[in-house]
């Protein structure tokens, strides 16, 4: 009888200097050519798992471990890291780490240089990776000027390259377009079917359809291993785990797990195949009613207008070609696209962070031409992907003062901007607190607050949800829309497109560094080809609204509109 692909033994493991263990008696077998979910809440114990499947625990890093860890009979203590790399491919949940090459194709072409394959062979990989990932436009550029989902592509593309038996994928499409993330499954579809074995560690159920088992991590232990489709049947069982219930089967819940329909195209399947199909009719005067509501919130009054901007890289990439828009007071707007569309690049033009190659942008007044970051940071807040990049300070104290001391703000605002700043974000009690030990939720909350502490009318946020767990993300989605309801006005950049559609009230919508819709979120959702064309796939729940003739933008709007079906 052949060797499982993995087998764990009462495995558990502890860092240095942390009192709990991040794992406690593991024990789990995985086949070979099994596809495996792996999920639960943010420090569940999933990356650590997936750590100690390659050897790095405990080899590289420290900690105490006990127990064991074997891949094809192979203890992964007792065998070198190299040798457990040509079996076991693992792409990282930060995957910067594992980019070191001056360039793209040199990245990709890496380990099978140390493999000492043929120079014809890694050529011919390395060409059909750089295509497969969308990269070969980029093969000379150095990974740090790819845009952030390019990088995420790259790092994936260079473990592909050793062409392991196993494949462990943690969180690998946090910074991929939506298309782009359909191209990823596409291709690990296609190893899988070959034989290999793949483990998906992830936040998003949406992503991990193709699994049977899933394994749940809690508190550093298996919570469950249970198939998949019956785990989020259960009513209530995966919000309990920090898990978004994926849409469909909200509107199935009383199915037979077997039967239920899990995606959009599942679920018009099974309507399709119903002898009545009244209960999912959609009433467009209803939807009308839901709408209203909601009310816009915004004014008329322009704060940031932009005329004509292009702007180029100091390297030649043309991000921006003649982008023309206006955001009033009090908007809610998401900007979305594919990968190095040029959403980021856009926002960083609304508060100096670059300036105008040609054009001009006004930010209340200013001309960010001619105005300082200092000057239009008072007005625009600016929150970045990584609050790692923004946070530096010893105490959260330190940090969320450091912006009004700045500015030069009397002692008495700064401590009352300070108090009301992590109130807002539900830090309080954590100010003598050093940033860096707390969760990533609570760092991006932290940075969050530094800028509230300065009193901006307009904050940006890039990609606030980006290695959350839902109810993480739910908590940091809740607080940007109250900043809202208080008159500050939002822009966010996001590939999430739930983000998107259930909170964003506007989306402009950029392809190759211009603009392709700037429409109500309704209004972009409802135009799915173009969407497609941007690289973009609404949720499922939009998707399955405009095939009934009514677009929804929600589970809950969806089943307001509904005329007949029984909830």
């Amino acid at each position: 009888m052949n060797a499982p692909a993995i087998k764990i033994q009462n495995l558990s493991f502890s860092y240095p200097s942390q009192h709990e263990s991040a794992l406690r008696n593991i024990n789990l077998e995985i086949s070979e050519g099994e596809w495996v979910s792996v999920m639960g809440p943010t420090g569940a114990g999933k990356s650590t798992m997936s750590l100690c499947m390659n050897g790095l625990i405990p080899n590289i890093q420290a900690g105490e471990m006990k127990g064991s860890v074997s891949v094809f009979g192979m203890d992964t203590y007792m065998t070198s890291i190299p040798a457990l790399s040509s079996k076991v491919g693992v792409i990282f949940q930060d995957f910067n780490t594992q980019l070191f090459s001056s360039r793209t194709d040199l990245e990709i072409a890496f380990a099978m240089e140390n493999l000492c394959e043929s120079s014809d062979t890694i050529k011919k990989k390395v060409g059909e990776l750089l295509e497969g990932f969308g990269l070969t436009k980029y093969s000379k550029r150095h990974p740090s000027e790819l845009s952030g989902g390019e990088r995420q592509r790259l790092a994936i593309a260079s473990v592909f390259a050793l062409s392991p038996r196993i494949l462990v994928l943690d969180e690998p499409a946090t910074d991929l377009d939506p298309l782009n993330r359909e191209n990823l499954l596409f291709m690990i579809r296609q190893m899988h079917k070959s034989g290999i074995t793949v483990i998906w560690i992830d936040h998003e159920p949406e992503l991990s359809f193709e699994s049977k088992r899933l394994i749940l991590m809690d508190r550093g232990e298996m919570a469950h291993d249970t198939h998949f489709r019956e785990f989020f049947a259960q009513k209530g069982l995966a919000l309990k785990y920090s898990i978004k219930q994926p849409d469909i089967p909200m509107l199935f819940k009383d199915e037979d797990p077997a039967d239920m329909p899990m995606t959009c195209a599942e679920a018009l399947k099974k309507i399709e195949n119903m002898s009545d199909k009244s209960g999912w009719r959609l009433s467009k005067e209803r939807q009308k009613d839901y709408i209203s509501r909601k009310p816009s919130g915004h004014s008329d009054k322009v704060i940031i207008g932009v005329e004509n901007l292009s702007y180029t890289y100091p390297n030649g990439t043309h991000a921006l070609n003649g982008i023309n828009l206006e955001i009033r007071e009090g908007e809610f707007v998401a900007i979305i696209g594919q990968n190095g569309s040029g959403k980021t690049t856009l926002a960083k033009h609304f508060n100096g962070l670059l300036k105008p190659a040609s054009g001009r942008i006004i930010v209340k007044g200013y001309d960010t031409r001619y105005s300082s970051i200092y000057e239009l940071s008072r007005n625009v807040g600016f929150c970045f992907q990584n609050p790692d990049n923004q946070i530096f300070a010893s105490t959260v104290r330190e940090e969320v003062s450091f912006g009004p001391r700045n500015y030069k703000f009397p002692q008495s605002c700064i401590d009352n901007y300070v108090r009301d700043a992590l109130e807002a974000v539900n830090l309080t009690g954590l100010e003598d607190k050093d940033p860096f030990v707390l969760t990533k939720g609570e760092r991006q909350r932290i940075a969050v607050a530094s800028i509230l502490s300065i009193k901006p009318g307009i904050m940006i946020f890039d990609e606030p949800t980006t290695g959350l767990d839902y109810k993480q993300m739910t908590s940091m989605m809740d607080m940007i829309e109250r900043l809202n309801a208080g008159g500050c006005t939002i822009i966010i950049i996001t590939h999430s497109m739930w983000v998107a559609a259930k909170y964003a009230r506007r989306c402009i919508v950029m392809s190759e560094g211009k603009i392709l819709l700037d429409a109500e979120t309704r209004e972009v959702f409802a135009k799915e080809e173009i969407l497609k064309g941007a690289s973009l796939l609404p949720p499922d729940i939009v998707r399955l609204g405009n095939a009934l003739g009514v677009t929804t933008l929600s589970v809950e709007e969806f089943i307001y509109c509904s005329e007949n079906r029984p909830y």
